[in-house]
């Protein structure tokens, strides 16, 4: 983890900030201005006062105009915004003598010496991200957290959580009249008969199902309370408050919620509270009473234990340098304590907030992993449990203070969204890493994001979700605005790359039937994380199926996770050179895409494997698709030390029949057909084998058998240097070209 000296260092004669926002970071220290760095048209224009202060420049504003002077170089500025003088960010570094670095993430850094080879996501990473969690963030205490939501909300006013008492009357008109929003009769209907099938289930009691965690009852138990406590708010009929509070009380009744799996309590708590909420004015002092102080007793007190690092038993240390998703899972307490502080006195006063303002700061860290243009790197559903809690957070604190804290505009959520559809195929999900198999997703909180970014147009999919798929959740009708629906047309890149994600995706069209192509080449697995053995993993869509997928996740309960079959190489659409025991790619190698470039007639991305690879001299992995002739071909260049065998490998649930002396195959899934072709490398045909562990491969009981999934694969043996091209197509004519990844174009 990198220090806050070895920042300062770092940042020695650089100034941050971060459009629309006060704070910066001036040599390394936080600091906060009166005006904010704005962007008019292409220009990034700066306080002009500030830049001058921070240059060590003299300022002399008279007359409707400035002056700025510094060591015989001088400038006149007239902009002047709101009674703020401003001036072109690009014109003050010219005149100057600094150095200006801007990413359209909204980062903006000047500086005396050239950083532009510090500044890089890619090469230096964690410095980067340290350097931005030091100032994108307000500092807030809990106090002030707790003080702002009794002044905004007095005498203990509910709901407040997420809803409030004006929504619920909004949407609860907009259901009654007869011309209302068809949106939000639609989710109403369906999450209604939701509703009237749990008031005859039976609650989920306290199980650990799985020897390991109680969030499968937590989920369940959630799913319940949640919406039924809406629809109640919704009808106000007490039936389903009734129901509500008897799944709350259960809860609460729980000898605890499993601080050891501590996401259990995240979960539980971020319910509980929003619950307690929504049927706060319903509830009886009496009724509420239990429901506070399990909130208190299993939620605020076990994190608190973590926070001052007390002797427990933790699965995993959430809280150690590895920030990811249990950051804004665990936030959830934070969501329980904001729906019960006002109502606490003494100690748990005192822990309630302490539990607001550190479950914030402990998802610092973790909001770097959208930078710095949003994509994320634990996969797409992790990137939906995580979206899910911090939209919980950001929506709790808006709805009841209206401020956020600086934690929702930050470096790659703006742009978030973007990776989110990017890693929804035609009719599949890009999983890569340990994200689930699925065919499409598109989760509730994109609509969170489209609003408050003013990017209503992003809500779009998600509304299509709920129109053409039949989808219902809580958190649509608490999302979605009648607004949205006035935006008819997403305008979205057909490709896209995700830096740091290190992921490229193109397609031919928005449609189920239009070609997806994805390659995925970041570092393969290093270390504690959801990473997996998958440097160059490709997937395709055509013609409405997924003929090439990523086989996702195994049991996280085996006890040899990172032995399985899904975790290794092999599991992969990718390469394995010289099978073995060990895992297929280098452990802590390094990947990335090279290269890439977009047309209107599809594009192409190379990914440099090398270092993921100990057998490599050089590896380099090229995707490329023809939107006009639908094909996609996939080459690789490997060089070796030494001779070596190889093992090309592409998992499909699709029959294989290969011809052509083996060099073609034909792929038939659900009466649809993808043409493979090798169209250089002389000996190489193709194969099929069973989605199995090789024999060399260790033995791991009670893994995944991957029933009906089989992949095409190519065997090469005694190679050393290969250059290897197969050309897949949707028409068995069609063929590719077998050109060097260097003289690929579009």
């Amino acid at each position: 983890m990198i220090s806050d000296n070895e920042l300062i260092e770092f940042a020695k004669g650089s100034t941050a900030l971060y459009l629309n926002k006060r704070n910066v970071l001036v040599n390394g220290k936080k600091a906060k201005i009166s005006a904010v760095p704005l962007k008019c048209g292409d220009k990034i224009m700066l306080p002009a006062k500030f830049f001058a202060e921070s240059i060590g420049a003299e300022f002399i504003a008279d007359g409707g105009k400035a002056l700025m002077k510094k060591d015989g170089r001088e400038i006149c500025i007239t902009e002047n915004i709101g009674g703020t003088y401003y001036e072109d960010a690009n014109k003050l570094c010219n005149t100057f003598g600094k150095y200006l670095h801007t990413e359209n993430n909204g980062i903006i850094i000047y500086s005396d010496t050239d950083m532009s080879d510090k500044l890089d996501w890619r090469s230096n990473l964690k410095m980067m991200r340290k350097l931005s969690e030091s100032y994108m963030f307000d500092d807030v205490s809990g106090k002030e957290i707790a003080d702002k939501i009794i002044s905004k909300n007095p005498n203990e006013k509910h709901p407040r959580i997420i809803m409030t008492g004006e929504k619920f009357a909004e949407i609860r008109a907009e259901i009654n009249n007869p011309g209302g929003d068809r949106i939000y009769k639609l989710l109403f209907e369906r999450l209604k008969k939701k509703a009237d099938k749990y008031m005859s289930e039976k609650t989920s009691g306290y199980e650990i199902r799985d020897g390991i965690r109680l969030l499968y009852v937590c989920r369940e138990n959630k799913e319940r309370m949640m919406t039924l406590a809406l629809i109640y708010n919704l009808t106000l009929d007490e039936r389903y408050a009734m129901r509500a509070y008897m799944e709350m009380y259960v809860s609460a009744c729980f000898v605890d919620w499993h601080p050891y799996h501590f996401l259990d309590v995240g979960e539980m708590a971020a319910c509980m509270g929003i619950c307690y909420d929504w049927l706060y004015n319903w509830m009886e002092p009496w009724q509420r009473k239990p429901i506070r102080e399990a909130i208190v007793k299993n939620g605020i007190c076990p994190i608190i234990d973590d926070f001052d690092d007390k002797p427990r038993n933790r699965s995993w240390n959430w809280r150690g340098e590895l920030a990811d998703n249990w950051c804004f899972v665990i936030g959830g307490v934070g969501v329980g304590a904001m729906a019960v502080v006002d109502e606490l006195t003494g100690q748990d006063r005192i822990n309630a907030e302490r539990t607001m303002e550190q479950t914030l700061i402990d998802i610092r860290r973790a909001l770097s992993l959208f930078a710095p243009n949003g994509g994320y790197e634990e996969g797409v559903i992790y990137w939906g449990l995580t979206m899910e809690f911090f939209t919980y957070y950001m929506k709790a604190l808006l709805t009841s203070i209206n401020e956020d804290f600086g934690y929702i505009d930050v470096p790659g959520m703006r742009n978030t969204n973007k990776f989110l559809f990017a890693m929804n195929g035609s009719v599949s999900i890009f999983n890569y890493h340990d994200a689930g198999r699925a065919r499409t997703y598109i989760p509730p909180q994109s609509m969170f994001l489209a609003d408050y970014f003013g990017k209503y147009e992003e809500a779009q999919p998600r509304i299509n979700k709920i129109l053409n798929n039949g989808e219902a959740d809580v958190m649509d009708i608490c999302l979605y605005e009648k607004k949205f629906s006035a935006e008819t047309k997403r305008k979205s890149e057909l490709n896209t790359y995700m830096p740091v994600a290190e992921t490229v995706t193109m397609r031919t069209g928005w449609n189920k039937d239009d070609i997806y192509v994805g390659l995925h080449c970041d570092d393969p697995y290093g270390g504690p994380g959801h990473d997996h053995m998958d440097a160059g993993q490709f997937v395709i869509d055509a013609l409405g199926e997924n003929f090439f997928m990523d086989l996702g996740p195994d049991s996280y309960n085996l006890p040899k996770y990172h032995d399985t079959y899904h975790f290794r190489a092999e599991g992969h659409n990718t390469v394995v050179i010289n099978p073995s025991m060990d895992y297929g790619q280098k452990f802590g190698g390094k990947a990335s895409i090279e290269k890439y470039c977009f047309s209107d007639n599809g594009g192409y991305a190379i990914g440099n494997m090398t270092n993921a690879y100990d057998e490599a001299v050089s590896f380099r992995r090229g995707i490329m698709l023809n939107a006009s002739d639908k094909t996609i071909t996939l080459r690789d260049e490997i060089n070796l030390k030494e001779e070596s065998e190889i093992l090309w490998s592409a998992h499909t649930c699709a029959e294989i029949e290969t011809y052509g002396g083996g060099k073609k195959a034909r792929l038939k899934l659900n009466g649809k057909t993808l043409y493979a072709e090798i169209i250089n490398s002389g000996n190489a045909v193709f194969n099929t084998m069973a989605a199995k562990p090789l024999p060399t491969s260790p033995v791991v009981e009670g893994q995944d058998k991957n029933d009906g999934i089989q992949k095409l694969v190519i065997a090469l043996k005694k190679c050393k240097k290969i250059d290897l091209t197969v050309v897949f197509s949707t028409e068995e004519e069609k063929s590719g070209s077998a050109k060097p990844l260097n003289e690929w174009e579009t």
